[in-house]
Protein backbone atom coordinates (compact mmCIF):
# COMPACT_ATOMS: atom_id res chain seq x y z
CA UNK A 1 0.00 0.00 0.00
CA UNK A 2 1.02 3.48 -0.91
CA UNK A 3 -0.27 6.39 0.40
CA UNK A 4 -0.43 9.77 -1.02
CA UNK A 5 -1.29 11.73 1.95
CA UNK A 6 -0.78 11.48 5.59
CA UNK A 7 -3.17 8.88 7.49
CA UNK A 8 -5.51 9.49 10.50
CA UNK A 9 -4.20 9.50 14.09
CA UNK A 10 -6.86 9.26 16.57
CA UNK A 11 -6.05 10.65 19.95
CA UNK A 12 -5.56 7.70 22.03
CA UNK A 13 -3.12 6.34 18.93
CA UNK A 14 -0.90 9.11 19.07
CA UNK A 15 -1.15 8.77 23.43
CA UNK A 16 -0.33 5.43 22.74
CA UNK A 17 2.86 6.03 20.66
CA UNK A 18 3.84 8.94 23.37
CA UNK A 19 3.83 6.59 25.78
CA UNK A 20 5.88 3.82 23.96
CA UNK A 21 8.32 5.90 22.81
CA UNK A 22 8.90 7.31 26.01
CA UNK A 23 9.25 4.46 27.66
CA UNK A 24 11.45 2.87 25.05
CA UNK A 25 13.62 5.99 24.26
CA UNK A 26 13.31 8.79 26.82
CA UNK A 27 12.02 10.84 24.07
CA UNK A 28 9.36 13.00 24.65
CA UNK A 29 6.68 13.53 21.93
CA UNK A 30 4.71 16.98 22.46
CA UNK A 31 1.16 17.29 20.79
CA UNK A 32 3.36 19.25 18.25
CA UNK A 33 4.78 16.24 16.99
CA UNK A 34 1.67 14.71 16.18
CA UNK A 35 2.15 15.06 12.23
CA UNK A 36 5.67 14.02 12.93
CA UNK A 37 4.48 10.59 14.06
CA UNK A 38 1.79 10.26 11.51
CA UNK A 39 4.15 10.64 8.99
CA UNK A 40 7.27 8.85 10.18
CA UNK A 41 4.96 5.66 10.32
CA UNK A 42 3.91 5.59 6.65
CA UNK A 43 6.93 3.41 6.23
CA UNK A 44 6.35 0.44 8.74
CA UNK A 45 2.79 0.83 7.40
CA UNK A 46 3.69 0.32 3.67
CA UNK A 47 6.36 -2.49 4.87
CA UNK A 48 3.59 -4.89 6.43
CA UNK A 49 0.62 -4.02 4.49
CA UNK A 50 -1.34 -1.97 6.71
CA UNK A 51 -4.39 -0.10 5.93
CA UNK A 52 -4.15 2.46 9.28
CA UNK A 53 -2.34 3.41 12.31
CA UNK A 54 -4.80 1.91 14.24
CA UNK A 55 -4.22 -1.36 12.62
CA UNK A 56 -0.05 -0.52 13.37
CA UNK A 57 -0.61 -0.24 17.14
CA UNK A 58 -3.22 -3.30 17.53
CA UNK A 59 -0.37 -5.21 15.97
CA UNK A 60 2.17 -3.43 18.21
CA UNK A 61 0.03 -4.51 21.11
CA UNK A 62 0.38 -8.29 20.88
CA UNK A 63 4.22 -8.29 20.71
CA UNK A 64 6.68 -9.02 23.51
CA UNK A 65 8.53 -6.42 24.21
CA UNK A 66 12.16 -8.14 22.54
CA UNK A 67 10.81 -8.03 19.78
CA UNK A 68 12.59 -5.99 16.79
CA UNK A 69 9.89 -3.93 15.58
CA UNK A 70 10.14 -1.64 18.34
CA UNK A 71 13.26 -1.05 17.67
CA UNK A 72 12.30 -0.18 13.85
CA UNK A 73 9.58 1.81 15.46
CA UNK A 74 12.51 3.41 17.59
CA UNK A 75 14.66 4.12 14.16
CA UNK A 76 11.56 5.38 12.65
CA UNK A 77 10.66 7.78 15.06
CA UNK A 78 14.40 9.45 15.87
CA UNK A 79 15.36 12.50 14.47
CA UNK A 80 19.06 12.17 12.65
CA UNK A 81 20.49 16.02 11.70
CA UNK A 82 24.22 16.13 11.84
CA UNK A 83 27.23 17.09 9.88
CA UNK A 84 30.91 17.33 10.37
CA UNK A 85 32.87 19.47 12.23
CA UNK A 86 29.20 21.02 13.46
CA UNK A 87 29.89 23.91 16.42
CA UNK A 88 33.14 23.64 15.36
CA UNK A 89 33.87 25.56 18.68
CA UNK A 90 33.93 22.60 20.52
CA UNK A 91 36.71 21.36 18.63
CA UNK A 92 38.40 24.49 18.86
CA UNK A 93 38.04 24.22 22.80
CA UNK A 94 39.45 21.01 22.84
CA UNK A 95 42.76 21.74 20.71
CA UNK A 96 43.18 25.26 22.72
CA UNK A 97 42.44 24.14 26.61
CA UNK A 98 41.44 20.50 27.07
CA UNK A 99 44.18 18.78 24.78
CA UNK A 100 47.23 20.88 25.59
CA UNK A 101 46.37 20.28 29.61
CA UNK A 102 45.79 16.64 28.97
CA UNK A 103 49.09 16.07 26.99
CA UNK A 104 50.85 18.11 29.83
CA UNK A 105 49.55 15.80 32.24
CA UNK A 106 50.48 12.28 30.74
CA UNK A 107 53.69 13.46 29.08
CA UNK A 108 55.42 13.15 32.62
CA UNK A 109 58.12 10.42 33.15
CA UNK A 110 56.34 8.65 35.82
CA UNK A 111 53.32 7.40 33.58
CA UNK A 112 54.38 3.46 33.16
CA UNK A 113 53.67 3.91 28.88
CA UNK A 114 51.64 6.28 26.50
CA UNK A 115 48.64 7.57 28.11
CA UNK A 116 45.07 6.69 26.35
CA UNK A 117 42.38 9.07 26.00
CA UNK A 118 39.11 7.54 25.80
CA UNK A 119 35.83 9.75 23.99
CA UNK A 120 32.50 8.49 23.98
CA UNK A 121 30.20 10.24 21.35
CA UNK A 122 26.85 8.99 23.00
CA UNK A 123 24.83 9.96 20.18
CA UNK A 124 27.06 9.61 16.95
CA UNK A 125 24.27 9.31 14.29
CA UNK A 126 25.67 8.68 10.77
CA UNK A 127 28.82 9.11 12.70
CA UNK A 128 29.77 12.39 11.70
CA UNK A 129 30.80 13.78 15.19
CA UNK A 130 33.38 10.58 15.99
CA UNK A 131 35.09 10.65 12.39
CA UNK A 132 35.64 14.56 13.26
CA UNK A 133 36.55 13.73 16.83
CA UNK A 134 39.10 10.95 15.43
CA UNK A 135 40.40 13.45 12.74
CA UNK A 136 41.25 16.30 15.22
CA UNK A 137 42.68 13.45 17.95
CA UNK A 138 44.75 12.46 15.25
CA UNK A 139 46.13 15.43 14.57
CA UNK A 140 46.29 16.50 17.95
CA UNK A 141 47.60 13.91 19.88
CA UNK A 142 48.09 10.57 17.76
CA UNK A 143 52.02 10.89 17.07
CA UNK A 144 52.36 10.34 21.20
CA UNK A 145 49.41 9.23 22.53
CA UNK A 146 46.81 6.69 21.51
CA UNK A 147 42.67 7.42 22.08
CA UNK A 148 39.74 5.57 21.13
CA UNK A 149 36.40 6.67 20.55
CA UNK A 150 33.01 4.79 21.87
CA UNK A 151 29.88 5.76 19.20
CA UNK A 152 26.90 4.94 20.65
CA UNK A 153 23.11 5.71 19.29
CA UNK A 154 19.55 4.21 20.08
CA UNK A 155 19.01 4.29 16.17
CA UNK A 156 20.31 0.97 14.97
CA UNK A 157 19.85 2.26 11.22
CA UNK A 158 22.09 5.32 11.50
CA UNK A 159 24.53 3.28 13.13
CA UNK A 160 24.55 0.60 10.17
CA UNK A 161 25.45 4.21 8.26
CA UNK A 162 28.20 5.38 10.68
CA UNK A 163 29.96 2.13 10.60
CA UNK A 164 30.06 2.40 7.29
CA UNK A 165 31.86 5.43 6.91
CA UNK A 166 30.93 6.60 3.44
CA UNK A 167 29.05 9.69 2.58
CA UNK A 168 28.30 11.64 -0.65
CA UNK A 169 30.87 14.08 -2.15
CA UNK A 170 28.84 17.51 -1.96
CA UNK A 171 29.83 17.25 1.82
CA UNK A 172 33.31 16.87 1.79
CA UNK A 173 33.54 20.81 2.36
CA UNK A 174 32.20 20.08 5.73
CA UNK A 175 35.82 18.92 6.81
CA UNK A 176 38.64 21.49 6.53
CA UNK A 177 41.19 20.67 3.80
CA UNK A 178 43.69 19.99 6.22
CA UNK A 179 41.86 16.67 7.15
CA UNK A 180 41.84 15.75 3.59
CA UNK A 181 44.81 13.52 3.37
CA UNK A 182 44.78 12.10 6.57
CA UNK A 183 40.80 11.04 6.89
CA UNK A 184 39.24 10.96 3.87
CA UNK A 185 39.32 8.84 0.59
CA UNK A 186 37.55 9.95 -2.78
CA UNK A 187 35.66 7.69 -4.96
CA UNK A 188 37.06 6.96 -8.33
CA UNK A 189 34.77 5.80 -11.28
CA UNK A 190 31.50 4.86 -10.16
CA UNK A 191 31.84 5.97 -6.91
CA UNK A 192 32.73 8.87 -7.71
CA UNK A 193 30.55 10.96 -6.33
CA UNK A 194 30.87 9.41 -2.68
CA UNK A 195 34.27 9.70 -0.34
CA UNK A 196 34.95 7.75 2.97
CA UNK A 197 36.33 7.81 6.30
CA UNK A 198 39.74 6.22 5.90
CA UNK A 199 40.70 2.96 8.22
CA UNK A 200 43.29 5.10 10.07
CA UNK A 201 40.59 6.87 11.62
CA UNK A 202 38.10 3.93 11.81
CA UNK A 203 40.48 1.69 13.90
CA UNK A 204 39.78 4.51 16.70
CA UNK A 205 36.22 3.92 16.88
CA UNK A 206 34.20 1.30 18.53
CA UNK A 207 29.97 1.42 17.29
CA UNK A 208 27.59 0.10 19.24
CA UNK A 209 23.69 0.77 20.22
CA UNK A 210 23.69 2.18 23.97
CA UNK A 211 20.10 3.17 25.33
CA UNK A 212 20.93 6.30 27.53
CA UNK A 213 17.76 5.83 29.99
CA UNK A 214 18.98 2.14 30.77
CA UNK A 215 22.10 3.43 32.54
CA UNK A 216 24.16 0.40 31.70
CA UNK A 217 27.31 1.70 31.02
CA UNK A 218 29.82 -0.03 33.48
CA UNK A 219 31.16 -2.28 31.27
CA UNK A 220 32.75 0.92 29.07
CA UNK A 221 34.53 1.97 31.68
CA UNK A 222 35.54 5.23 32.33
CA UNK A 223 35.89 8.86 29.83
CA UNK A 224 38.15 11.50 29.49
CA UNK A 225 35.26 13.61 27.23
CA UNK A 226 31.65 12.88 26.81
CA UNK A 227 29.91 14.03 23.35
CA UNK A 228 26.05 14.37 24.01
CA UNK A 229 24.82 17.57 21.92
CA UNK A 230 21.60 18.27 20.96
CA UNK A 231 19.53 15.21 22.32
CA UNK A 232 18.28 16.94 25.31
CA UNK A 233 16.25 19.13 22.74
CA UNK A 234 13.82 15.35 23.14
CA UNK A 235 13.74 14.89 26.80
CA UNK A 236 12.02 15.98 29.58
CA UNK A 237 13.60 17.56 32.50
CA UNK A 238 13.76 14.73 34.47
CA UNK A 239 14.76 11.89 31.91
CA UNK A 240 18.26 15.14 31.65
CA UNK A 241 18.98 15.20 35.32
CA UNK A 242 19.41 11.36 35.11
CA UNK A 243 21.24 10.99 32.09
CA UNK A 244 23.55 13.95 33.33
CA UNK A 245 23.53 12.31 36.60
CA UNK A 246 25.18 8.94 34.69
CA UNK A 247 27.48 10.84 32.30
CA UNK A 248 29.08 12.35 35.96
CA UNK A 249 29.94 8.47 36.93
CA UNK A 250 30.92 7.75 33.24
CA UNK A 251 33.98 10.56 33.14
CA UNK A 252 37.23 10.26 35.00
CA UNK A 253 37.77 12.96 37.75
CA UNK A 254 39.07 16.01 35.45
CA UNK A 255 36.33 14.67 32.52
CA UNK A 256 34.49 17.28 30.92
CA UNK A 257 30.74 16.70 29.00
CA UNK A 258 30.10 18.98 25.78
CA UNK A 259 26.48 19.66 25.22
CA UNK A 260 24.99 20.91 21.85
CA UNK A 261 25.28 25.27 21.88
CA UNK A 262 21.04 25.04 22.33
CA UNK A 263 21.02 23.24 25.69
CA UNK A 264 22.89 24.04 28.77
CA UNK A 265 22.58 22.70 32.62
CA UNK A 266 21.99 26.14 34.65
CA UNK A 267 19.20 23.79 36.25
CA UNK A 268 22.20 21.50 37.45
CA UNK A 269 24.44 24.52 38.24
CA UNK A 270 25.56 22.98 42.00
CA UNK A 271 26.58 19.80 40.38
CA UNK A 272 28.04 21.23 37.14
CA UNK A 273 30.42 23.96 36.24
CA UNK A 274 30.56 25.84 33.10
CA UNK A 275 34.00 25.89 31.92
CA UNK A 276 33.56 27.17 27.87
CA UNK A 277 31.00 27.09 25.09
CA UNK A 278 28.31 24.35 26.85
CA UNK A 279 31.54 22.19 27.68
CA UNK A 280 31.13 21.44 31.67
CA UNK A 281 32.96 19.70 34.28
CA UNK A 282 31.83 18.77 37.79
CA UNK A 283 31.45 20.97 40.23
CA UNK A 284 35.02 21.99 42.06
CA UNK A 285 37.07 19.88 39.48
CA UNK A 286 38.29 22.93 38.07
CA UNK A 287 39.47 23.91 41.43
CA UNK A 288 41.32 20.62 42.14
CA UNK A 289 42.89 20.49 39.12
CA UNK A 290 46.22 22.30 39.50
CA UNK A 291 46.54 22.81 35.72
CA UNK A 292 43.47 23.99 35.33
CA UNK A 293 45.09 27.19 37.48
CA UNK A 294 48.17 27.16 35.12
CA UNK A 295 47.72 28.79 31.49
CA UNK A 296 47.84 25.66 29.10
CA UNK A 297 50.42 25.58 26.41
CA UNK A 298 48.78 25.73 22.91
CA UNK A 299 48.79 22.78 20.47
CA UNK A 300 50.69 25.48 17.86
CA UNK A 301 53.04 26.45 20.20
CA UNK A 302 56.71 24.75 20.54
CA UNK A 303 56.05 21.19 22.58
CA UNK A 304 58.64 18.99 24.24
CA UNK A 305 60.17 16.26 21.83
CA UNK A 306 57.86 13.84 23.81
CA UNK A 307 54.67 15.40 22.69
CA UNK A 308 52.89 15.32 19.42
CA UNK A 309 54.42 17.08 16.72
CA UNK A 310 52.87 21.25 16.58
CA UNK A 311 49.70 21.12 14.59
CA UNK A 312 49.85 23.83 11.90
CA UNK A 313 48.67 27.03 12.28
CA UNK A 314 45.82 26.34 9.25
CA UNK A 315 44.02 23.80 11.61
CA UNK A 316 43.02 26.25 14.21
CA UNK A 317 42.53 28.64 11.00
CA UNK A 318 40.16 26.21 9.70
CA UNK A 319 38.25 25.56 12.67
CA UNK A 320 38.02 29.37 13.05
CA UNK A 321 37.29 30.34 9.31
CA UNK A 322 34.05 27.25 9.82
CA UNK A 323 33.03 28.69 13.26
CA UNK A 324 30.31 31.25 12.15
CA UNK A 325 26.93 29.66 12.01
CA UNK A 326 24.86 29.33 8.73
CA UNK A 327 22.02 31.81 8.78
CA UNK A 328 19.06 31.34 6.00
CA UNK A 329 16.54 34.69 6.15
CA UNK A 330 12.95 33.82 4.91
CA UNK A 331 10.91 37.11 4.84
CA UNK A 332 8.53 38.05 2.34
CA UNK A 333 9.42 41.69 2.21
CA UNK A 334 12.81 42.31 0.13
CA UNK A 335 13.71 45.46 2.28
CA UNK A 336 13.64 42.86 5.63
CA UNK A 337 15.43 40.70 3.88
CA UNK A 338 18.13 43.39 3.15
CA UNK A 339 17.95 44.94 6.58
CA UNK A 340 18.51 41.65 8.51
CA UNK A 341 21.28 40.90 5.96
CA UNK A 342 22.84 44.27 6.93
CA UNK A 343 22.55 44.02 10.49
CA UNK A 344 23.92 40.48 10.72
CA UNK A 345 27.11 40.91 8.43
CA UNK A 346 29.29 42.74 10.90
CA UNK A 347 28.77 39.64 13.57
CA UNK A 348 32.23 37.53 13.63
CA UNK A 349 29.71 34.49 14.89
CA UNK A 350 27.35 34.65 11.76
CA UNK A 351 27.34 34.27 8.19
CA UNK A 352 24.24 34.72 6.10
CA UNK A 353 24.26 32.03 2.99
CA UNK A 354 20.96 32.38 2.03
CA UNK A 355 17.50 34.81 1.90
CA UNK A 356 14.12 33.48 0.59
CA UNK A 357 11.23 35.44 -0.43
CA UNK A 358 8.76 32.44 -1.18
CA UNK A 359 8.49 30.15 2.21
CA UNK A 360 7.67 27.39 -0.58
CA UNK A 361 11.40 27.13 -1.27
CA UNK A 362 12.39 26.33 2.06
CA UNK A 363 12.81 22.86 1.77
CA UNK A 364 15.72 23.17 -1.66
CA UNK A 365 16.85 26.23 0.42
CA UNK A 366 17.78 23.97 3.43
CA UNK A 367 19.12 20.97 1.19
CA UNK A 368 21.76 23.78 -0.85
CA UNK A 369 22.45 25.73 1.70
CA UNK A 370 22.30 23.76 4.89
CA UNK A 371 21.87 26.48 7.52
CA UNK A 372 22.48 26.35 11.19
CA UNK A 373 19.54 28.92 12.07
CA UNK A 374 16.59 30.22 10.37
CA UNK A 375 15.31 33.57 10.88
CA UNK A 376 11.39 33.31 10.03
CA UNK A 377 8.44 36.23 9.11
CA UNK A 378 5.28 34.88 10.58
CA UNK A 379 3.21 36.69 7.86
CA UNK A 380 4.01 35.96 4.68
CA UNK A 381 2.22 34.72 1.47
CA UNK A 382 1.36 31.37 0.04
CA UNK A 383 2.32 29.90 3.95
CA UNK A 384 2.92 31.56 6.97
CA UNK A 385 5.22 30.95 9.51
CA UNK A 386 3.86 28.66 11.42
CA UNK A 387 3.04 26.41 8.84
CA UNK A 388 6.35 26.76 7.32
CA UNK A 389 7.20 25.30 11.00
CA UNK A 390 5.43 22.49 10.70
CA UNK A 391 6.21 21.56 7.68
CA UNK A 392 10.73 21.93 8.25
CA UNK A 393 11.25 21.18 12.23
CA UNK A 394 9.94 17.25 11.74
CA UNK A 395 12.71 17.23 8.71
CA UNK A 396 15.03 19.72 10.05
CA UNK A 397 15.43 20.51 13.74
CA UNK A 398 17.34 23.81 13.03
CA UNK A 399 16.71 26.47 15.66
CA UNK A 400 14.45 28.92 14.00
CA UNK A 401 14.19 32.44 14.91
CA UNK A 402 10.84 34.45 14.67
CA UNK A 403 11.33 38.01 13.17
CA UNK A 404 8.32 39.54 12.91
CA UNK A 405 5.68 42.73 12.96
CA UNK A 406 2.48 41.22 15.20
CA UNK A 407 -0.02 43.33 16.61
CA UNK A 408 -1.36 42.34 20.76
CA UNK A 409 -4.31 40.60 18.95
CA UNK A 410 -1.87 39.06 17.36
CA UNK A 411 -0.42 37.16 20.25
CA UNK A 412 -1.80 33.35 19.90
CA UNK A 413 0.38 33.01 16.34
CA UNK A 414 3.51 34.31 18.41
CA UNK A 415 2.51 31.03 21.30
CA UNK A 416 1.37 29.27 17.92
CA UNK A 417 5.12 29.35 16.77
CA UNK A 418 7.04 28.55 20.21
CA UNK A 419 5.06 25.45 20.46
CA UNK A 420 6.12 24.25 17.48
CA UNK A 421 9.47 24.80 17.95
CA UNK A 422 10.64 28.22 17.05
CA UNK A 423 13.47 28.78 19.92
CA UNK A 424 12.12 32.72 20.60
Amino acid sequence: MVYSGLPDIEDDDFSFFQKRIFALSGIHLASTKRDLVRARLIPRLEHLGMSSIREYRSYLATLSSQDGEWQLLINQITTNKTDFFREPGHFKYLLEHFLPRWIQKNSSSGNAGPAKLRVWSAACSTGEEPYTLAMVLDRAIGRSHNFEILASDIDTKVLQQAANGVYPLHRLPEIPADYHSRGVVKGQGEVKAWFKIKKDMKSHIQFDRINLIEHNWEKWGRFDIIFCRNVFLYFQQETIQKIVAGFGQALNSKGILILGHSESLRSQSSTWDSVGPSVYVRTGTEKRDPLAAAPAPSLAAKVPAHAPLPVSSNLGNAVASSAKKRVLIVDDSATMRQLLSLALKPSPLLEVVGTIGDPREIHAAIERLRPDVITLDLKMPHMDGCEVLEQILPKFPIPTLVISAVTLEEGGQVLRALELGAVD
